[in-house]
């Protein structure tokens, strides 16, 4: 997602960014938090689309080529929905939707995996390396 994109583009930008600070604010304030799944979903895949997008996102963000691997693999795990496979190669960051196993898995509701990848929350329920998930949390705060 580089150079120009359609208006819509910031419209799921903003919602994203949204999802994620409402959080931020309900913790704050001590209001609930609630995230419908599809919502946290759509804020997990936009996020990977964001790092994926290799020289754009490495220009924005210098470290963000740390996350180029040697084929190493994280799996979001979401109860009952489709996950994420993320594969970090020599190239950059390749995800896809699905399930597989990998060198660190993060289960959980789709909101509590978003709220991990966003580093709101502890990551509680990973199996695998858990280095591999603490390098990829370092190198994508923004």
């Amino acid at each position: 997602m580089a150079g120009p994109v359609p208006a819509a583009s910031w419209v799921r930008r903003m919602m994203c960014d949204t999802a994620v600070h409402h959080y931020d604010a309900a913790v704050t304030t001590g209001a609930a938090y609630g995230i419908a799944g599809d919502v946290a979903a759509e804020v997990l895949t936009e996020s990977l689309q964001l790092i994926a997008a290799t020289e754009a996102a490495e220009a924005f963000l210098p470290r963000l080529a740390a996350l180029r691997g040697r084929g190493e693999r994280l799996v979001i795990r979401p109860d009952g929905v489709d996950g994420w496979v993320i594969t970090r190669t020599p190239e950059g960051v390749r995800w896809e939707r699905g399930d597989g196993d990998g060198d660190v898995v993060v289960s959980g509701t789709t909101a509590e995996c978003m709220l991990v990848f966003a580093r709101r929350l502890p990551a509680r329920a990973v199996t695998g390396d858990r280095a591999v998930l603490e390098h990829w949390l370092a190198q994508t705060a923004f």
